[in-house]
């Protein structure tokens, strides 16, 4: 094995084909920039809201710091067990670049091999609490077909698991790499397979959406329906034997997990991974494929060594010091049952989203008693915590329970409006989000 000095891959080749990039980008930040002020959004509070580096922030470095556990403990299991881990996209473009996690990245991304990968779901009752290896068995969620090695007492909330009682902490993505068939008519039967039952499968996790991912209305009935003549158990063994499939020939390597048909699926050169390296990645020593620019070349394209900073969307909502419950809770209470009618009920927030709620919950339990802007937090000392019951409905709704907790108050729901804000690498952007949607619907 040979050890590859990423640091000076990158400066290298970094330094010598784009010259112009930080140019390029400061052009590019001016044009995004217009795009704010065209739909009416003010620059102060808006465009700064939306574009910053999310990397410098205390709170996000406690995100990465969970990671980085994550990512060690797995390879401690896996070391043990003689299973080989791969980096592999923006976490092999990590350690290309600079040997650690790149800043337009918030997550960690691994694979193994079918056949490790198999026996490392096996191995579920090696990891110890709060660590959880999620697999499709294991708990009543699907991301296509992969794993998600998370830490429990954390939070990650993705929207897609709204009303799924599953674990939703901080996590690191663990994918099977899987041979391809040589035939090109096998393959796409292969990949037809693959997509039906992965909609089966969701439909069996999410049927309580109205319409999911690309299915429109009527195909998700359709799914929804067919999706109950089937267990989860029998559709998860079709899938899991649909992965496998190939004819032992061919040169193509391939994840499967990803939702949707071909272009969904990442395709890799077998030769790619005939010859191993090691790389290092934050601070851990990784076996990695010696054709990693190849991979990097067919993830990314050529210029897969330019940096990017701008972080549009998370892969969810980040607490690191929050287990996932508490906030599954916060989200979902006023979704599932009226608040204590035996409590007063004070909105705190946003005026345009108390406008937003009532619409949504005309009940008379849901209507609030009195309402609290944003700017006038310090009038809660006036309401008695144990007979009040508080809704924040706030673009910036974590400084507003900050403030209500610093009080506190314990017995509080958050309204979400738009659940895809929980998305956002910086909530206080829901704001811009929520002008521009409203300029578009106005036009």
């Amino acid at each position: 094995m040979s050890l590859i000095n990423t640091q000076d891959q990158y400066v290298k080749e970094y330094c010598k084909t784009h010259p112009d990039l930080e140019l390029a980008f400061t052009e590019l930040r001016k044009i995004q920039k217009s795009h704010l002020v065209r739909y009416g959004v003010p620059e102060k509070g808006g465009y700064e809201d939306v574009f910053y580096d999310v990397n410098a922030t205390d709170w996000f470095k406690k995100v990465k710091a969970t990671q980085v556990d994550l990512l060690r403990e797995l390879k401690r299991v896996c070391d043990a067990n003689g299973l080989t881990i791969y980096l592999v996209y923006g976490s092999l473009l990590g350690a290309v670049r600079s040997g650690g996690m790149i800043a337009a990245d918030d997550d960690i991304d691994v694979a193994l091999m079918r056949d490790d990968y198999d026996k490392l779901v096996q191995l579920t009752s090696e990891f110890k609490a709060p660590y959880f290896l999620q697999n499709n068995y294991n708990d009543d969620c699907f991301y296509g077909g992969y794993i998600k090695f998370r830490n429990a007492d954390t939070t990650a909330i993705n929207p897609q698991n709204w009303y799924v009682n599953c674990c939703e902490g901080i996590f690191i993505d663990v994918f099977p790499i899987d041979t391809c068939y040589t035939s090109k008519v096998k393959e796409f039967f292969k990949l037809q397979k693959i997509h039906h039952l992965q909609r089966l499968l969701y439909a069996k996790s999410y049927g309580f959406f109205s319409s999911f991912k690309d299915m429109p209305l009527l195909v998700w009935k359709l799914y929804k329906y067919v999706g109950k003549l089937f267990s989860r158990q029998a559709l998860l063994g079709q899938l899991d034997r649909a992965f496998r499939a190939n004819d032992n020939s061919s040169k193509k390597l391939a994840i499967y997990t990803h939702y949707g048909t071909k272009a969904a699926v990442r395709y890799m050169d077998r030769s790619a991974f005939e010859e191993v390296c090691t790389m290092t990645y934050e601070g851990m020593e990784f076996t990695a494929p010696k054709g990693w620019d190849e991979l990097l070349y067919s993830f990314y394209g050529a210029n897969y060594l330019v940096p990017n900073t701008v972080q549009n969307n998370f892969h969810g909502f980040y607490k690191p010091d929050v287990p996932y419950k508490n906030y599954k809770k916060r989200f979902t209470s006023l979704f599932t049952s009226r608040p204590d009618k035996n409590k007063d009920l004070l909105f705190v927030g946003d005026k345009k989203l108390l406008k937003e709620y009532k619409k949504r919950f005309s009940h008379s339990d849901y209507t609030p008693k009195n309402f609290l802007g944003t700017q006038d937090l310090d009038a809660l000392k006036e309401y008695p915590v144990e007979s009040t019951h508080i809704v924040i409905g706030a673009f910036d709704f974590l400084t507003v329970e900050d403030a209500v907790r610093a009080l506190g108050f314990r017995d509080y729901s958050i309204y979400i409006y738009n659940r895809d804000w929980l998305s956002l690498p910086n909530i206080r952007s829901s704001k811009t989000k929520y002008m521009i949607e409203k300029v578009h619907k106005n036009k």
